[in-house]
């Protein structure tokens, strides 16, 4: 009799971290419809579409990300919920003057400018190859993400310049033989003085934050 109140005991633990790890938990949402409205609720990412619930949490849904332009998660932590991380769910092109090859990360956002905002996708993999900084398959909860900045727990980094709608590659840790170094300082081209920098190594991965200063104050 005890062993099977163990087994039944293990199955419901077991049962419950998957539940907790893998895309159970709805978080606050705001989406950017690509026919220009806006909702906001609850939602959760799962393959190909988000499941979404308004703010009553109620009227369940699913939203394709093809009908997503953007969308943000706002996390809340913390014994009063006092802490907040923001995370976007962008389309991102995987080529150059493509519009049909994207992909959809899942990215959190680790500073924010009036000129620049940086996003890091991280470098997360649970079940079943899960991969992050590869596009989103399966489903995971936003609210198991790093939540301090680390510069290696991030695989890629993207920035939105000037509040464009699509954003740049700054760079990318798999599926490329380029550094940080050449990937970034032809991310920041336009601003020749900071490009330089970062050609120099004056600004390394680990100087995210001095860069987005420096662009936001130097460059044009």
């Amino acid at each position: 009799m005890m062993k099977k109140y163990f087994t039944i005991t293990l199955l419901v633990l077991i049962t419950n971290f998957s539940y907790s790890q893998f895309g159970t938990k709805y978080e606050e949402v705001k989406v950017l419809l690509k026919n220009g409205n806006v909702v906001s609720g609850f939602g959760r990412v799962s393959l190909y579409h988000i499941d979404f619930k308004d703010v009553n949490k109620k009227n369940h849904e699913k939203i394709g990300f093809s009908d997503i332009n953007n969308l943000k998660f706002t996390v809340y932590s913390g014994k009063k919920n006092i802490n907040k991380n923001d995370f976007i769910l962008a389309s991102l092109l995987l080529e150059k003057n493509s519009t049909d090859k994207k992909k959809y990360v899942l990215a959190e956002l680790i500073v924010e400018k009036d000129k620049i905002k940086i996003y890091g996708v991280h470098a997360f993999e649970g079940g079943g190859g899960f991969s992050m900084g590869h596009g989103l398959g399966g489903q995971v909860s936003v609210v198991n993400l790093r939540g301090n900045f680390n510069s290696n727990s991030y695989s890629d980094y993207y920035c939105y310049f000037n509040n464009e709608s699509i954003p740049r590659l700054m760079y990318q840790k798999v599926n490329t033989f380029k550094t940080f170094r050449v990937m970034a300082a032809e991310c920041f081209k336009d601003c020749e003085e900071l490009s330089e920098k970062i050609n120099t190594k004056e600004f390394t991965k680990e100087n995210i934050f001095e860069i987005a200063n420096y662009y936001n104050d130097k460059c044009k």
